[in-house]
């Protein structure tokens, strides 16, 4: 069984690394920084903004803590052919999934720790910095997220062992709650000994109950299945489809556009782009994303690139679309002229960038109600179509 995870784990490790590298190319990976600058600046200011110690902190710090607690699943890398040949060596298979749960550690253990020093600023408004109280909550919020996953795996043997989960989550905000009103280290203390008594507890129940392949199998086709729909969203996933829905309030926009033979390429894309699962959700996700970043900006120069970066991403993700009917037959007899597809698309991907640069444009007036703000606006409007044409519509394959 140690050799057959192995085996799993380099396939599956290799497999996710050739979606990766087309996930975080370098285009992502500079707007990710320029994203993450903008961000520290603001909490940064934010923090230094404080005076005293408001009541709201210490909930403020245990909700974001208990929030982070159940991000993770437990990676098993089953695959349905299991139910069948692994099925005679399913009591053997407790190694197996000891070294799943270690490998499923790895990224609620990076989250953890980052959110812990991205809490201690606030944790430590008011008074006196103090390294104590972040180890002491690394170490909870580790031990908590350790027994977060031992349920998770105890619940593919006994079910009901899920709802553990909740009370889970619930408890970490009590303890965080309780020790940044009191005194921090003996309530970690304490929390530290429940949830290492949760996970001794989920050894024993296991060690009285059998495995369920069949849920395990089904758990993990629905994390992968959650995976592939996130790298959906920049490259084209083998067997996973976004899928295709017809949004009747939507039906107005799609319309508008004129039954005519120079506008069909137009009709396609719009039509495309609004009923599509991925593109639409798309849109939809990174607008909202970006109005709580430019939120987040107390300076207009800093909304502005926020809004510029978040035109590129969009932007850059939409450029699929410009080929999505590219296999379907008929589009290569349409008796209209090829050039008119890059045209189309250049004009439908301006107007959606425009509404994302005005929503955003507008978020940073309401949140920094000044002249300046109105010019981030102006000039995020200005920075889209110099986008479109200068630089997205050259890398549409012809």
């Amino acid at each position: 069984m140690d050799k057959l995870w192995q085996t799993r784990l380099r396939r599956h490790q290799k497999n996710q690394a050739k979606y990766l590298q087309r996930v975080f190319n370098d285009h992502f990976v500079l707007v990710l920084l320029v994203m993450f600058g903008a961000l520290l600046y603001a909490y940064s200011n934010f923090v230094r903004g404080i005076v005293g110690r408001p009541i709201w902190v210490s909930p403020v710090v245990a909700l974001i803590c208990a929030a982070t607690i159940p991000l993770g699943r437990l990676a098993t890398l089953f695959v349905p052919a299991d139910a069948t040949f692994l099925l005679p060596q399913a009591g053997k298979m407790r190694g197996y999934l000891n070294q799943a749960r270690r490998y499923s550690m790895m990224l609620p253990a990076v989250v953890q720790l980052a959110v812990s020093i991205a809490v201690w600023p606030l944790m430590t408004v008011g008074g006196n910095p103090n390294v104590a109280l972040m180890v002491a909550l690394i170490i909870l919020q580790l031990t908590v997220a350790y027994a977060n996953m031992s349920v998770q795996l105890t619940s593919i043997f006994v079910p009901r062992w899920s709802r553990v989960r909740v009370w889970l989550v619930a408890g970490d905000f009590v303890i965080v709650l309780l020790g940044l009103t009191t005194w921090f280290l003996p309530v970690a203390l304490l929390g530290v000994i429940l949830a290492a008594g949760v996970t001794y507890r989920t050894v024993a129940a296991r060690n009285r109950a059998q495995l369920d392949l069949l849920t395990a199998i089904k758990r993990e086709g629905a994390r992968m299945a959650t995976i592939y729909r996130f790298y959906n969203l920049f490259t084209d996933v083998p067997g996973l489809g976004g899928g295709v829905r017809r949004r009747l309030y939507l039906d107005f926009l799609v319309n508008k556009v004129r039954p005519v033979q120079g506008n069909t390429w137009m009709y396609l894309l719009v039509r495309g782009l609004l009923r599509s699962q991925e593109y639409f959700g798309l849109c939809v996700r990174l607008i909202i994303v970006g109005m709580i970043a430019t939120w987040l900006c107390p300076t207009w120069w800093l909304a502005l690139l926020v809004n510029a970066g978040f035109s590129y991403l969009l932007g850059y993700q939409l450029l699929p679309l410009a080929t999505r009917y590219r296999d379907v037959v008929f589009t290569h007899i349409y008796p209209v002229d090829p050039a008119l597809r890059k045209q189309a698309w250049s004009k439908l991907v301006t107007i959606v960038l425009l509404v994302q640069a005005v929503l955003l444009g507008l978020t940073a007036i309401v949140h920094v109600p000044e002249l300046m703000s109105a010019a981030a606006l102006l000039l995020g409007c200005i920075f889209v179509p110099v986008l479109v044409r200068g630089y997205l519509t050259r890398r549409i394959a012809d």
